[in-house]
C-alpha cells in the first residue's frame, strides 16, 4: 500500500471514528420532551427545633444538549401535611443538575447520583445556609430500552443543608418522563 493511499485510509478511519462517537453522545433522548414536568412527594425537614413532615412539589425542565443532560429546577412549594410545613421555605431557584450524557446507564429502569446546586431553604425564616448549597439527589428513571417501568421517574435525596436535614420521595406527576440511553 503506498503513502498516499495510507494516509488516504488513515483519515477515513479517523473520521469515521469521530462519526462514531459523535453518535454515542447524542444516545440520550428525553421524551416526551424538555418538560415542564412536576415531580411531588413527601418529604420532612428538621431544623431550629422543628419537624415538618409535608409534601414537597418542585418544577422544572429536563434537557439535553448532546454531551450533557441538565435538570433546572424552576420553581417549588411545600404544601401542608402538618402545622409546621408553612414554616419552611424554598428560595434560589433555578436549582441545577447537569450530568455527563457517557455516565448515564443504559438498560432497562436507572438511577444515577445528581448534585442540584444553588439550593436555599430556610425554618423558621432563618436559612439553612449562609450560601446556596449543593444537594446530593438520586434521579430513578424510566428507560423503556428493555421493558416498560410501572413506576414513575423520581429523585429521592438525604441530606444535610447546612443546620437542616431533610429526606424525601418525589415522583414524575404525569408519570409520562423517560429518559432513553441504549
Amino acid at each position: 500500500m503506498s503513502i498516499k493511499m495510507m494516509k488516504k485510509a488513515m483519515i477515513a478511519a479517523v473520521g469515521a471514528a469521530a462519526l462514531a462517537g459523535a453518535g454515542a453522545a447524542q444516545a440520550v433522548t428525553i421524551t416526551p420532551g424538555p418538560g415542564p414536568y412536576t415531580f411531588s412527594g413527601s418529604s420532612a425537614l428538621s431544623a431550629f427545633g422543628i419537624n415538618a413532615n409535608c409534601t414537597l412539589e418542585l418544577t422544572g425542565t429536563v434537557t439535553n444538549d448532546g454531551t450533557n443532560t441538565t435538570i433546572t429546577v424552576t420553581g417549588g412549594d411545600v404544601i401542608p401535611g402538618d402545622s409546621t410545613c408553612n414554616l419552611v421555605g424554598l428560595d434560589g431557584f433555578p436549582w441545577t443538575a447537569t450530568v455527563a450524557n457517557s455516565s448515564a446507564p443504559t438498560g432497562s429502569d436507572a438511577t444515577l447520583s445528581v448534585n442540584f446546586t444553588g439550593v436555599e431553604v430556610t425554618a423558621l425564616g432563618i436559612p439553612c445556609t449562609s450560601s446556596p448549597a449543593t444537594v446530593p439527589a438520586v434521579f430513578s428513571y424510566v428507560n423503556p430500552t428493555a421493558a416498560p417501568s410501572v413506576d414513575p421517574a423520581s429523585f429521592s435525596f438525604a441530606t444535610a443543608i447546612g443546620s437542616c436535614s431533610v429526606n424525601g420521595n418525589l415522583a414524575d406527576t404525569s408519570a409520562t418522563l423517560q429518559v432513553t440511553n441504549p
